[in-house]
């Protein structure tokens, strides 16, 4: 994938154009560059992906591309210690229209699935089978710990009414989906759980011998309070994110 690279100069044109928030720009300058610029960091440390997260308004599909071009990014800490992730779970406000898309993406994403994101391509679903027809997907997307509490939201799956709803939603624990519409950019692309519309920060897969205790939704209030509860949750770990940040 290549290393990052000093540059020594303080920015380079990707650089300006990511803080200039200029979005236009910062694709043709991908391109131009191909994507080289996109390794570069600048005397303070930072990626074209880490002043990116900084801003807290970049659109997805500029953070694609820049991960795209330099897919070791995700992961690499800037001078002050934090990651994309982080920065961007910082940044980009819990109003912000593509806070949920953007943090599902960095926490998701995955080279080599395709030049958009981990399960996109072309704009269909590209899903992996293995030689008997079951899926395959990246063994770390799912979590070894299940939600605190879980909830039968639908026996069958919300996304294509067939086949039985076996993935519980982190943190809201609704259990609303199964395998093959995980990997769908219909279903989570925008990286908000289809029925309760929480942050999605985990996936839980439940197996034949899962003994976890698992409550059934009798009603449209008792959704609503579960969803209103995790929400707050979520508002009060925002809170003190940003109590730490500044």
């Amino acid at each position: 994938m290549g290393q990052a690279q000093s540059s020594a100069i303080q920015q380079t044109k990707l650089h300006w154009y990511v803080l200039g928030e200029d979005w236009s720009g910062c694709r043709r300058r991908l391109q131009k560059s191909q994507g080289a610029e996109a390794r570069v960091l600048n005397t303070c440390g930072d990626l074209p992906l880490h002043l990116a997260c900084y801003t807290g308004n970049a659109p997805p599909d500029i953070l694609r591309a820049l991960l795209d071009a330099y897919p070791n990014s995700l992961r690499m800490p800037n001078k002050t210690g934090r990651d994309a992730l982080e920065l961007a779970s910082i940044n980009y406000h819990l109003d912000h229209p593509h806070r949920a898309e953007v943090l599902f993406l960095l926490r998701w994403y995955r080279p080599g699935h395709s030049s958009s994101n981990s399960f996109v391509e072309n704009g269909e679903d590209s899903i992996d089978h293995d030689i008997d027809g079951e899926i395959l997907l990246p063994s770390d997307i799912f979590s070894q710990s299940p939600p605190e509490h879980m909830y039968m939201t639908s026996t069958i799956c919300v996304a294509c009414m067939e086949k039985p709803s076996d993935i519980a939603i982190l943190p809201c624990g609704h259990i609303c989906l199964c395998r093959e519409c995980v990997c769908s950019t219909r279903v989570l692309h925008c990286g908000k759980c289809p029925v309760g519309r929480c942050e999605v920060i985990g996936l839980y897969r439940l197996e034949e011998e899962d003994n976890h205790e698992v409550s059934m939704m009798h009603s449209e209030e008792e959704l609503l309070c579960s969803s209103d509860e995790v929400m707050q949750q979520c508002d009060e770990k925002h809170g003190r994110i940003m109590e730490i940040a500044c």
